[in-house]
């Protein structure tokens, strides 16, 4: 196998395996108070942290003058 496929491979296997992660935080937290443009940067964080509690307790707050 060359080099250029095996990389691509790893590449989407640490795909797949992020796809997956995603899916956890969704099916974890469900609905949620955060919009569609806050709700990807809440999810990067708790995949980030593997802290839940960030959207449970809504402790990420957004500002639009930030």
């Amino acid at each position: 196998m060359n080099e250029q496929k095996r990389s691509r491979m790893l590449t989407e296997k640490g795909q797949s395996i992020e796809d997956a992660s995603m899916q956890v935080i969704e099916n974890e937290i469900g609905s949620h108070n955060y919009n569609e443009k806050e709700w990807p940067i809440v999810r990067r964080v708790i995949h980030s942290t593997a802290d839940f509690d960030f959207a449970r307790n809504n402790s990420i707050i957004f500002h639009n003058d930030a």
